[in-house]
């Protein structure tokens, strides 16, 4: 239904709804229109459409929060604008995004990115919380200050140089999707700058070596007694599950988020395989059970709860994985007297796999390295039996090195 009517306040809020959308134009300003909704809700809108141009529908505000007195300056501000050309939508979505704050950039940025794993996601939320707290409700507008970046940078430093490092290339990731992302009313970027650059053009990023730790072979049987020492003293200790976790990262190689989210139906005890759907590369691959690690899942198969999909469950939440037992294996360093990380053991694993002379080209499957930019290894296809005898004689090698019968 559309209608003129002299807007005013007991006219407009003598309007009956109907079961359908209805429009009353203003007869003092035209372009000027009151949406009424089968809702109830009764908006202002202006209604324009240019000459040799579509037309364009923009809302103004809700009546009677919205006075008429004030929807009609608006619209004659809003039609003169659209008389210039301008349209007032993209005027408003402009002004919308160059007050968009940082955490905002980052909300949108982590839904737009459907390939971004749920732990990178994490790990950018957790950065924001840690090291831009005072900054996520700001505009990112204001945050374009080379020095400002700069002093953030050398405070984070200060506790962590890797994670000043991450912290920053996850700022830098922000305002480069937001200078591709928002644009002005003329379809312009907003954002034509990025601070972090600042990092690049002095040199001033720190350089972290690489970790290169690896339980030595001298290490490896005090390590191994220590690990098969632990205990669990209480109805919900995670000890066991943290001892055998250990014990898989050590004898395949995988990374530990990977070994934690492993699912009982991605093990296959009869085939002696595990799947890995959806590893840090994205290249799902299935692997080979040693009699190791075959008879350390098998055994937990045996006390696993049926209705639990975890390999390693939670404590108290059947729902969710257990989480890195960070407080475990640091008491493990204390009672082993042996300093190291879950990632070592994947370095372990692969060290003693290089001693044995076995292929790049096989470690690299062994441990999922993404090998897409290596021409020879896209002619190579390592299936699981080809890969079987050398996990077991890693396996092998560990045990023999640990002074343990094979």
């Amino acid at each position: 239904m559309v209608a003129k009517v002299n807007f005013g306040k007991r006219t407009l809020e003598a309007i009956e709804v109907t079961g359908k959308r209805c429009y009353y134009h203003d007869t003092k300003v035209e372009g000027l229109v009151l949406v009424v909704q089968p809702t109830g809700t009764k908006s202002f809108q202006i209604y324009r459409r240019p000459k040799n141009g579509d037309p364009v529908r923009h809302t103004l505000g809700r009546f009677p929060d919205l006075s008429v007195e004030r929807a009609r300056q608006m619209a004659y501000e809003r039609l003169s604008e659209m008389a210039e050309g301008k349209n007032p939508n993209a005027l408003r979505r402009a002004k919308e995004r160059t007050g968009i704050t940082l955490k905002e950039v980052l909300e949108e940025y982590c839904t737009t990115r459907k390939t971004l794993k749920a732990s990178t996601v994490f790990d950018y939320h957790r950065h924001l919380k840690e090291n831009f707290p005072d900054w996520a409700d700001k505009p990112l507008q204001d945050l374009c200050d080379k020095t400002l970046v700069e002093k953030r940078y050398a405070q984070i430093a200060k506790r962590s140089k890797a994670r000043a490092n991450g912290a920053m290339r996850v700022l830098r990731a922000m305002f480069n999707y937001a200078a591709v992302a928002y644009d002005d009313e003329n379809g312009q970027p907003i954002f034509t700058s990025n601070p972090v650059k600042v990092l690049s053009q002095k040199r001033a990023w720190h350089h972290v070596p690489r970790r290169m730790g690896v339980l030595r072979p001298d290490q490896l049987s005090a390590w191994m007694t220590a690990v098969n020492a632990m205990e669990a003293r209480s109805e919900h200790s995670l000890a066991e599950s943290v001892r055998d976790w250990l014990l898989l990262l050590l004898f395949t190689g995988l990374r530990h988020t990977e070994a934690l989210a492993l699912r009982w139906t991605e093990v296959d005890l009869v085939n002696r395989s595990f799947t890995l759907p959806d590893p840090k590369n994205r290249q799902s691959i299935v692997l080979p059970l040693t009699t190791f690690t075959h008879a350390l899942l098998s055994d937990r198969k045996i006390i696993a709860e049926p209705r639990n999909p975890w390999v390693f469950p939670g404590a108290i939440k059947m729902d969710q994985h257990m989480t890195e037992p960070k407080a475990h294996y640091r008491k493990l360093r204390e009672s082993s007297g042996i300093s190291f990380t879950p990632h070592d053991l994947r370095r372990t694993f692969l060290t003693v796999g290089e001693s044995l002379d076995i292929a790049s080209y096989t470690l690299k499957r062994l441990a999922n390295h993404k090998m897409n930019n290596d021409i020879t290894a896209g002619y190579i296809i390592s299936d699981i039996e080809r890969l079987r005898a050398p996990a077991q004689k890693i396996t092998d090698e560990i045990l023999r090195i640990a002074n343990r019968s094979v």
